[in-house]
């Protein structure tokens, strides 16, 4: 009676002739994908940095952002976004709702029958608090200006927190930003310098 040879035990899969195909074919597949997300990446930048291009020619054909780019801290895109969602400076009744509506404010609430606590707002538009705060840390180190002189008194000669004294210098900026566009006046910083030291409500 005829018998059969030993069988061949199966390749385990990804193994043998057949993976290797299956490893080539997949290679390939892989290649034409990275290259399209390459590409489409490319065309992402090159939209971006167009769309840029126009948006800073349109924004210069508007006063309050001309007079925005020159606080320091604040370039072009910065004075474009700040102008785009602020929308009207009448908007705010102060510039404490300025500050909660940017993210940069502080709440003030009573828990049952205690004390009166002070706490910054978890409410507000992220992208102005981004904003803001990166103008801060931008004027606070770029040298002989008023904000990154209150940002030195803050932090050496009161000992506030840096992080604290950089919400401090992004409220006065956004003040000061708020104050141009209401009035129409020109940057001026000999009035910021004398606008007087922080108070205590600020050491937030």
């Amino acid at each position: 009676r005829h018998r059969l040879g030993p069988l061949r035990r199966r390749q385990p899969h990804g193994r043998g002739w057949w993976g290797r195909r299956e490893r080539r074919r997949r290679s390939g597949g892989d290649d034409l994908h990275r290259f399209g997300q390459r590409r489409q990446r490319q065309l992402l930048v090159e939209q971006e940095e167009q769309l840029r291009t126009e948006l800073v020619r349109l924004a210069r054909r508007e006063e309050p952002v001309r007079r925005f780019q020159e606080l320091p801290g604040f370039g072009w895109i910065r004075s474009i976004t700040f102008y785009v969602y602020i929308d009207t400076p009448a908007r705010f009744p102060s510039k404490s709702a300025l500050w909660r509506y940017c993210g940069i404010g502080l709440e003030r609430r009573h828990s049952g029958g205690g004390p009166l606590q002070v706490r910054l707002t978890r409410a507000g538009n992220r992208r102005l608090k981004d904003v803001l705060l990166g103008a801060a840390k931008s004027a606070a180190v770029s040298g002989d200006n008023p904000f990154a002189d209150k940002y030195v008194y803050w932090t050496q000669e009161e000992g506030i927190h840096p992080s604290t004294a950089r919400r401090n210098v992004a409220r006065s900026l956004a003040s000061t930003l708020w104050s141009l566009w209401k009035t129409g006046s020109q940057y001026d910083p000999t009035l910021v310098r004398g606008s007087g030291r922080p108070s205590a409500r600020t050491r937030s």
